[in-house]
């Protein structure tokens, strides 16, 4: 267990990290269908060569629900948060993306029949409250269309915690996430600029290395 808050806590540092990376890739005028883009097909080929490694062997039947993964879990997840920070600030699309223990903790209810203790109760409404909080600090304006934008993303990151858990019921990680981010830049790539500055590719590389592949 005490393994298992570490890698927790590792993760979510390096996830942290995402609206740093797409604040500076934004500077060489990338949009964010095509930042996600390749940020998916990057952690992609990595994560490709590292099942290989492993010895990977597809599972067809498996494909439409990683399909249905891709779309949510990826596609709508990374365009909807990286809007947010094109169109907020990092600080606030970080907090309301950390909106998704309170749809998990209520997803996990209905989905797995975990329980909802008075901890996790408390922990809930404290973490509305925070919400709440962020989205009007002190009485300042924060737009309407970045809150949305952000709660959604929060919604969408709490469906990429819980079609994990059905994913690796029956594969490993890293194998699940191979398939996942495979379709989720399927998805992106109708909508992205394949032309882009080779001076961006170092950030791109780095957005698709710790926060995607590592975290």
């Amino acid at each position: 267990m005490k393994k298992g808050y570490l890698l927790v806590f590792l993760a979510a540092s390096m996830w942290g990290t995402l609206g740093i990376f797409a604040k500076l890739l934004y500077g060489f005028g990338l949009d964010p269908f095509t930042i996600t883009f390749y940020r998916a097909i990057i952690a992609f080929g990595l994560l490709f060569v590292y099942n290989l490694s492993q010895g990977l062997q597809v599972k067809k039947h498996r494909l439409p629900f990683y399909a249905f993964y891709g779309f949510f879990a990826v596609f709508l997840f990374y365009i909807l948060y990286f809007y947010t920070v094109k169109i907020s600030s990092v600080s606030l699309a970080v907090l309301l993306l950390y909106s998704a223990p309170i749809y998990s903790t209520i997803l996990g209810y209905f989905i797995f029949g975990e329980r909802i203790t008075p901890l996790k109760l408390a922990a809930l409404l404290m973490a509305i409250m925070g919400v709440l909080l962020v989205v009007n600090p002190n009485g300042e304006n924060v737009s309407r269309v970045a809150v949305v934008l952000g709660l959604l993303s929060g919604l969408t990151y709490a469906l990429y915690g819980i079609l994990a858990k059905l994913a690796v019921r029956n594969e490993k990680p890293e194998e699940a996430l191979l398939y996942t981010i495979g379709f989720g830049a399927l998805f992106l790539a109708p909508f992205s600029n394949f032309k882009i500055p080779l001076s961006s590719l170092p950030y791109l590389f780095g957005l698709a290395f710790f926060p995607t592949f590592l975290a």
